[in-house]
């Protein structure tokens, strides 16, 4: 498809053949076309003997139409072979040469656009990945992202030191705590509890003995929620001390 195919009859062997070659050359050379093949298929090298002759080869070798020579078969070579701008192996091959495969072309084309597109997608890609770091370092520099970030740090500070000033608390609570046990187990009045008193005569001398008191003789008692004023009517000595 899309070529137009010009055929020009010669004589491709025999007498006079070189020079219908020759003619086929110049007529075809003037009109201007792409390329030219001269071409036959394979002999024996006396009907191959035209594509040897000079005035072929110079024919081929002034035209300035691109020419293809597919001269015979694959073993078969002349020197128009030589002259031509390219050689083929066969007319058909020639051919193929001369006229690109066009749904290769396409598939080629295809395949350069996909190429192209994901090039341009990567690109884009790159661009929006580079966007994303100037926006996210632009909104950095915004002043309410500034203050937002200074208000979370000083939120968390503030927990922070909350926390600590509870620990703090609690610590400091609980050594109160246990000096206050302390000093209530240090009391006089804290060790009078469970029936326990404190008994003093009447000069307020501690009695430590029963030779300390005397019958008939005042005291005081004192208990850890009060004192008692009483008089002494017996006295028992513990006989095993």
């Amino acid at each position: 498809p899309f070529v137009q195919l010009y055929l020009y009859p010669a004589k491709v062997q025999g007498e006079g053949a070189a020079e219908t070659i020759v003619k086929g050359i110049q007529t075809l050379d003037k009109m201007g076309m792409d390329t030219i093949i001269i071409g036959r298929g394979g002999g024996s090298i006396e009907d191959l003997w035209p594509f040897n002759e000079e005035i072929v080869a110079r024919a081929i070798y002034t035209a300035k139409t691109p020419i293809i020579s597919g001269t015979g078969h694959e073993i078969d070579n002349t020197i128009a072979d030589y002259v031509a701008d390219l050689r083929a192996p066969t007319p058909s091959a020639a051919c193929e040469l001369a006229i690109p495969d066009v749904m290769s072309l396409l598939n080629q084309t295809e395949g350069y656009g996909l190429q192209m597109q994901g090039m341009m997608e990567r690109k884009l890609n790159d661009y929006k990945h580079k966007l994303s770091i100037l926006q996210t370092g632009l909104q950095g520099l915004s002043p309410v992202r500034k203050y937002e970030n200074q208000k979370i740090y000083i939120d968390t500070l503030t927990d922070r030191l909350q926390q600590t000033v509870n620990i703090k608390y609690q610590k400091a609570f609980h050594r109160y705590e246990v000096m206050l046990a302390k000093l209530n187990g240090l009391s006089p009045t804290a060790k009078l509890t469970g029936g326990y008193g404190y008994i003093e005569n009447n000069d307020g001398n501690a009695l430590q003995n029963t030779k300390d008191v005397a019958v008939g003789q005042d005291i005081t008692i004192t208990l850890w929620d009060g004192s008692i004023n009483a008089r002494v009517n017996h006295i028992r000595v513990n006989d095993s001390l």
